[in-house]
């Protein structure tokens, strides 16, 4: 008689090292654009380098753009539009074939607007391209959404803040339970500032989930769940995650009533929570979330940090010496910065670290040219960060709904300084740009 079968033994077959199991997603037979008929040779070449180039300029969006008579083709490089190649008319028609057939989209339908994906093959990395397709008065407008997974896995320490922000912010996310809140319009880098605090949780003994619209980067060891209202709206996922078993959560955005009640109920409840809210400053996200219709005692108790944000273009080093006028020596003092401090701004030639590899085809006075209408002066950006930190002084200021109370909270923090003087702080610096800094909101000084 044999002996008894180790019960391991009846699945072991099904188990799987995850360092070596295959990623669908990456197993296509190709991954870049290809020759599918007689002449498109230069044009798959084209779309190739388009998608190439726009990720080693950094470029975060690539728009095709039917005109009367030509296409243009553009980069957002720095969060900046840059028009950067001219087609004949003929081409961007067979561009909008190329692109449906990619993403799988219906090449007879030219009244619906249509969204779409597909995955792009660096070489090293995968890079994942969403497309929107949108019928224009001269054609099409193509713009796509270049999300490169290499930043998804950026650590709180990679984000550009000072060291007391920092620290606040690490503390937050050391909580048990508690709700940061991140603040601040489309664009800012709100998403990477969450994905690192993500990442600084993201530990085999932690259950993450997040519910986003859209899901910006895959993390691995979360579960992620994509908004599709009504259906999956964020107030029922949110609900659903509380039967999951749960350590950490993000939540895309609270805009409603529902979603921010059962985010503070969450956060109350042994989770700590995160989200982002759009309003102009830090001390005005207590006043949103009030207005919400959440309970202030709870909101109160929940409350660990609160963070606004904004994105500016970060200098590169040939940044030049600038000295402000009279006019902006008086906005200075206003905002108690030290005229005698020194500024910056940007090389309006630029040098070669910052001006696209594409120019060093040209004769020097004509990449000087093309320099100037690319903007060049600017590697990559640099967020603006203020912090919060949930004070037993500003909880019982918000439980007791006083905002005069609120406010001075708010001010009495030591690490805490506006937005428009956090910039100003970076300008000095080098690096951001003195005219670029003095932009940020006036709404935001506090």
């Amino acid at each position: 008689m044999n002996g008894p079968i180790h019960a391991s033994a009846l699945f072991e077959n099904l188990l799987v090292d995850p360092a070596k199991a295959t990623n669908p997603l990456t197993q296509s037979a190709s991954r870049r654009f290809a020759h599918t008929k007689r002449g498109d040779e230069p044009l798959v070449a084209l779309l190739n380098h388009v998608f190439d180039e726009a990720v080693s300029m950094s470029a975060s969006d690539v728009h095709f753009q039917d005109a009367v008579a030509y296409t243009t083709i553009r980069y957002r490089v720095n969060g900046v539009l840059r028009d950067i190649y001219f087609l004949h008319r003929e081409a961007g028609q067979e561009i909008d074939e190329k692109m449906r057939a990619r993403c799988k989209l219906d090449p007879t339908e030219r009244l619906a607007p249509l969204d779409g994906k597909f995955m792009f093959d660096l070489g090293d990395r995968m890079l994942e391209v969403r497309v929107s397709v949108l019928q224009t008065k001269h054609g099409q407008s193509i713009v796509c959404r270049l999300l490169d997974q290499a930043n998804a896995g950026r650590s709180v320490d990679a984000v550009h803040m000072r060291d007391d922000v920092r620290e606040t912010f690490l503390w937050a996310l050391g909580r048990s339970e508690g709700l940061a809140l991140v603040s601040g319009p489309t664009g800012s880098g709100k998403t990477s500032t969450l994905y690192a605090g993500l990442n600084h949780l993201n530990e085999r003994e932690r259950h993450i989930v997040t519910a986003e619209d859209p899901i910006e980067y895959d993390l691995p060891g979360t579960t992620q769940v994509q908004v599709e209202p009504p259906q999956r709206s964020y107030a029922k996922i949110m609900r659903s995650f509380l039967r999951q078993d749960f350590d950490a959560g993000l939540i895309g955005e609270t805009r409603d009533h529902e979603t921010a009640a059962i985010t503070v109920e969450a956060s109350n409840t042994g989770h700590m929570m995160m989200t982002t809210i759009h309003t102009n400053s830090g001390p005005s996200v207590v006043t949103r979330m009030l207005n919400l219709g959440v309970e202030p005692y709870a909101f109160g108790s929940a409350i660990v940090a609160i963070l606004s944000q904004r994105l500016l273009r970060k200098l590169c080093d040939c940044r030049i010496d600038y000295s402000p006028s009279d006019t902006e020596r008086t906005l200075l003092a206003a905002r108690g910065i030290p005229v005698d401090r020194p500024f910056f701004r940007a090389n309006r030639d630029g040098c070669p670290k910052c001006r696209p590899k594409a120019l060093e085809a040209h004769p020097l006075e004509v990449q000087t040219a093309l320099a100037h209408r690319l903007g060049v002066g600017f590697r990559g950006r640099v967020p603006v960060i203020a912090i919060l930190r949930g004070t037993n002084e500003l909880r019982t200021a918000i439980q007791r709904v006083d905002y005069p109370a609120i406010m001075a909270a708010c001010l009495n923090q030591p690490q805490y300084r506006s937005l428009p003087v956090t910039a100003l702080d970076l300008c000095t610096e080098g690096l951001v740009d003195f005219h670029e800094a003095l932009a940020v909101s006036e709404g935001d000084a506090q």
